[in-house]
């Protein structure tokens, strides 16, 4: 199985991950799916920088994630892939993607229209 954990947060890659996630999970690969940070240079080098040694990271548009994962490009690595929305999430699974269960993570409480949960 190639894809080994789906994890919504908007924080991305960050010290939970790093740390906890990453290495449980005895990943090799962080799939980060983000339509902004996939066309942010100096964040997707954050977020490489942001990986435990070892750990090869993807910072991908919806669309090519959903390119990549359907031409079962994953399919010899473990793969974490970390999306920033539920939204985001959901235009994965309509273009094909079959996610079993996610993680939710941090979204941001906060922001106008947001509701904290706990």
């Amino acid at each position: 199985m190639p894809i080994i954990h789906v994890r919504i947060d908007d924080r991305l890659i960050h010290g939970q991950i790093a740390a906890a996630w990453a290495r449980v999970l005895n990943v090799q690969r962080i799939s980060v799916i983000s339509n902004t940070a996939a066309t942010n240079k100096p964040q997707q080098e954050l977020l490489k920088m942001s990986a435990p040694p070892g750990v090869a990271v993807d910072v991908l548009s919806i669309n090519d994630a959903a390119s990549k994962i359907l031409a079962n490009s994953y399919d010899k690595e473990r793969v974490m892939l970390i999306v920033d929305s539920p939204k985001s999430l959901y235009e994965l699974v309509r273009q094909g993607v079959r996610i079993g269960e996610a993680n939710l993570g941090n979204l941001g409480g906060g922001k106008p229209g947001s509701k904290k949960l706990t």
